[in-house]
């Protein structure tokens, strides 16, 4: 298994199961993530009411689309900061002497 986020389905999944009480590993094994998984949702997500899958989502959602997005390195990108670094060790050279 590798790491990928929860899927709104699976959100409901494990609010069904949590209705038929069963247990956090066996939730895991059924919707293919790590027993962690499952335990790190619930204590992010359960309140004074319970499990609530469409606030865990939603909360999700926002969170994603305020996430920054890294930056791609191609290598024009390279050659403008190594020119700026290079300019930079230039005029901090002149200075010194």
């Amino acid at each position: 298994m590798h790491y990928t986020q929860l899927a709104s389905g699976q959100r409901y999944q494990i609010e069904a199961l949590l209705k038929l009480k069963t247990p956090k590993n066996k939730i895991a094994d059924i919707i293919g993530v790590y027993p962690l998984t499952i335990s790190r949702e619930l204590k992010r997500n359960t309140g004074l009411r319970g499990y609530r899958p469409k606030q865990a989502q939603s909360k999700s959602d926002k969170s994603r689309q305020q996430a920054t997005k890294a930056l791609k390195l191609t290598m024009t990108v390279i050659h403008v900061v190594d020119d700026k670094l290079q300019q930079d060790w230039s005029q901090n050279k002149s200075q010194v002497g």
